[in-house]
């Protein structure tokens, strides 16, 4: 059985769809869409993010009410259906969903994993918040060690990182983390496995004699 998820945006702790006019949407509780010549469209976990800057920053997962038609036009990849059951709301950039994309998907998810602009965006979001009664904070060392460290059994994917990694601006990863330590010690393990240089060496040399003086 085909899973599928759909975006939202998070505003005053509630979930909206683009195309809501304004209308919340509620978990677990079915929705058809306003008009009965449309129908309601959601995605696999490979095309999920395709829209993202569009439709939003939570992810929901997505039970079909009705028949589910599969797009199979190369230039359209949402499917659709009459009506939807909305539920488990999570950021895109949570630990959970990274992993998702990472070992459920293939190399259409893994170009957003293994983005640059992805990484930012998790440390961006990484205050979380609340939706409705669930808590949508993640903590960020989780999701950076997924995305700048973590090795996978897969070769092809492991190839993938690697090549994408050796490429991110660490220094400007690191200017981003303010006062979480363990989530700079990742990008500074990351920096100098990937793409070491004079202050990813320095930085690694500090945090070893801070952390060494602290034992004592």
């Amino acid at each position: 059985m085909r899973k599928y998820y759909k975006l939202y945006k998070l505003k005053d702790n509630k979930l909206y769809s683009r195309f809501g006019n304004g209308k919340c949407i509620e978990l677990n509780k079915a929705y058809f869409a306003q008009d009965s010549h449309y129908k309601l469209c959601f995605a696999n976990i490979n095309h999920i993010l395709d829209y993202a800057a569009e439709h939003g920053e939570v992810v929901c997962d997505v039970k079909p009410i009705g028949k589910v038609i599969d797009s199979l036009l190369t230039s359209k990849v949402e499917s659709e259906s009459e009506g939807i059951i909305a539920s488990n709301p999570r950021f895109i950039y949570s630990p959970e969903f990274i992993e998702e994309l990472t070992l459920s998907g293939d190399e259409e998810a893994w170009s957003y994993v293994s983005d640059e602009s992805y990484v930012i965006g998790a440390i961006e979001y990484s205050k979380g918040g609340m939706c409705y009664d669930v808590n949508l904070n993640y903590k960020l060392c989780d999701s950076l060690y997924l995305l700048l460290l973590k090795t996978y059994d897969n070769d092809k994917l492991n190839e993938w990182f690697t090549y994408c990694r050796q490429r991110f601006n660490f220094n400007n990863i690191f200017k981003m983390i303010k006062k979480d330590q363990n989530s700079k010690n990742i990008v500074i393990n990351a920096w100098n496995t990937y793409a070491p240089s004079k202050k990813s060496k320095l930085l690694r040399f500090i945090n070893y004699f801070a952390n060494g003086f602290n034992k004592i």
